[in-house]
């Protein structure tokens, strides 16, 4: 992964963090949640981190659908795969 790539995926991070920090006095909603959906946005959806699909497999997520080069990503500049999972419960 390119150093820009990284630079960009921290800041973004952080300034998420701070947002849902302020989200999270105005509507009480857990700043997690935001984070979380941030994580599920860059591994499973984005395809930017292989590792992450892994992780939600293990916790029992399955892949419900396999959409190739279905996303453009503007910060990688080509289209990348998009994963849709899903938890059933029982």
């Amino acid at each position: 992964m390119d150093a820009n790539i990284v630079v960009i995926l921290i800041s973004l991070t952080l300034f998420i963090a701070y947002l849902s920090g302020i989200l999270f006095t105005l509507t009480r909603v857990p700043d997690m949640v935001w984070m979380i959906s941030f994580g599920i946005l860059l591994g499973p959806v984005l395809g930017l981190f292989k590792a992450g699909a892994r992780v939600y497999k293990g916790q029992g997520f399955e892949v419900e659908g396999h959409l190739r080069m279905n996303h453009f990503n503007k910060v990688l500049n080509k289209y990348c795969d998009e994963y849709r999972m899903g938890l059933l419960l029982d």
